[in-house]
């Protein structure tokens, strides 16, 4: 029996693919710690319990915030979750605060309730009372994914110890933003470039080569003996400044490249061959990105590949890599 004095976190989140099949939640232990996943529309809840104190359970957070991180490109969907906790607010008479929530909210009666607390924000709540909580909105989508599926994947996510560290790195979170942004978009267009934005959010800059790295070596020195010629206001020296803050930009590669290198790193238990095809149909489809983006248009057969050929998948996998290197 676990005494009053242990506290339960609880964590609503909204999937944009509805999970079937959890009439009866899903129980599992992580670490000796109790996770039950459950219903409560428009909301999925994961209850993790028990944590000897408040801190202790909401130091658990990006813990969640990561599992669901990692099962949400694992089974290519997305989720929307408020970070922002609530507290709960005690009642000095549980029976009549039942009541009067009855009246108020048209909540059963459920005596004694003890507290009352969001249910649209994570929270604290201590095992053994009685807390009530409100919450409000409709699930979005019409796409639904399996119990069956869904709740394994959060219990292997969940398992990994290190998986926290994800909600930390600001870079990878965006990325997994944008993709379950990605999930919601009705237009082909715009999810295109939502995930190709996330691609070229987490690729990283990429110097040019040696040799272009040599050329602009050689021209700042020329440019550093020619601002010894003229005067510091002149037109000539301000022109050959800004000619050498250029040259700082130059060194590196475009964002085209960058986001190639991303694919070629992160898919190095693939055969080379398979690199090579998927390092240039990254390359393919940044370039249409760039088409889209600049003319507003782009032949519809091309979209229609991102559609239904693998070229699409590199998006989820590459993503799915990154979340990887991220664990260490």
């Amino acid at each position: 029996m676990m005494s009053e004095s242990n506290y339960a976190l609880r964590f609503p989140f909204k999937p944009l693919h509805w999970v079937t099949g959890l009439e009866t939640e899903f129980v599992f232990v992580i670490e000796g710690l109790q996770c039950r996943l459950l219903a409560e529309k428009p909301h999925l809840v994961i209850k993790v319990q028990p944590f000897a104190t408040e801190p202790e359970a909401l130091a658990y957070i990006p813990r969640l915030w990561g599992a669901l991180a990692w099962t949400s490109v694992e089974l290519r969907t997305g989720f929307i979750v408020e970070m922002q906790t609530d507290a709960v607010t005690y009642y000095n008479d549980p029976h009549e605060a039942a009541r009067n929530i009855e009246k108020s909210f048209g909540l059963s009666n459920q005596e004694p309730v003890h507290g009352m607390i969001s249910g649209d924000m994570p929270g604290v709540i201590p095992i053994g009372k009685n807390i009530r909580t409100l919450k409000g909105g409709d699930i979005s989508g019409t796409v639904t994914y399996s119990m069956v599926k869904y709740a394994p994947a959060l219990a292997k996510a969940m398992s990994q110890a290190n998986i926290g560290t994800l909600y930390g790195d600001e870079k990878l979170r965006t990325a997994i933003e944008l993709l379950s942004d990605a999930q919601r978009e009705n237009s082909i267009r715009s999810k295109f470039l939502t995930c190709i934005t996330a691609l070229e959010v987490l690729a990283n800059p990429v110097m040019k080569h040696a040799v272009a790295q040599r050329l602009l070596n050689d021209l700042n020195a020329k440019i550093e003996e020619e601002l010894l010629i003229y005067d510091a206001q002149s037109d000539e020296h301000h022109a050959l400044e800004s000619l050498q803050r250029e040259l700082a930009f130059r060194r590196e590669a475009s964002l085209r490249s960058s986001v190639r290198k991303l694919v070629w790193d992160g898919l190095k238990d693939l055969s080379e061959n398979e690199r090579i095809t998927r390092s240039k149909d990254v390359v393919w489809a940044h370039d249409l990105r760039g088409r889209l983006v600049h003319d507003g248009k782009v032949p519809t057969d091309d979209l229609g590949v991102f559609c239904i050929s693998p070229r699409r998948s590199i998006f989820q996998q590459d993503t799915s890599l990154a979340t990887t290197k991220a664990l260490g």
